[in-house]
């Protein structure tokens, strides 16, 4: 609303950053992957959580940050376009989030990880929806772009913590 755009006009931005997404869940991701495990010296077998992977979801997430903090300060809708860009460039977290828990679980209980993430990621969707609505609705009329600096901040701890899980992995 705040640069007037038409739906049509966010549909185009969100059909191109979905293409966006693919191209990187497609083409980028698995090159960067395989430079990643040759810089770190890793088998791709790697059982547990490799260097390679704290690397990949560290980055997702601060491309996640980058691109929200974008959000909030974009002053016309190129800018705001751009951090729209930047943040869907995180998406590379995800995929390398779920490999990575799946290489902590035991093979007999995939399945029941599976389920249990599934089931706590509908939980905390629904719990942090509300809760970041009634931030959202609380704070837009001082301060609209809040939600995103709030938001960005988030994504940075998950960075700051990979960080420090990466100097700390053997």
């Amino acid at each position: 609303m705040k640069f007037h755009w038409t739906a049509i006009e966010i549909a185009y931005l969100q059909s191109a950053t979905a293409v966006w997404r693919i191209v990187l869940l497609i083409c980028f991701v698995p090159i960067g992957l395989g430079i990643l495990h040759n810089v770190y010296h890793e088998n791709k077998n790697h059982s547990g959580l490799s260097r390679t992977q704290i690397t990949i979801i560290g980055f997702g997430n601060a491309l996640e940050s980058i691109g929200y903090i974008g959000y909030g300060l974009s002053r016309n809708g190129v800018d705001y376009a751009v951090s729209y860009f930047i943040s869907t460039s995180g998406v590379m977290a995800k995929p390398t989030v779920q490999s990575a828990l799946m290489n902590l679980v035991p093979a007999d209980s995939i399945g029941e990880s599976l389920g249990a993430k599934g089931v706590l990621d509908g939980v905390t969707g629904i719990a942090f929806s509300s809760i970041g609505m009634s931030f959202y609705s609380y704070t837009v009329a001082w301060k609209p772009e809040l939600i995103f600096y709030v938001s960005a901040f988030g994504y940075f701890v998950v960075v700051l913590h990979c960080l420090w899980l990466k100097s700390n992995l053997n």
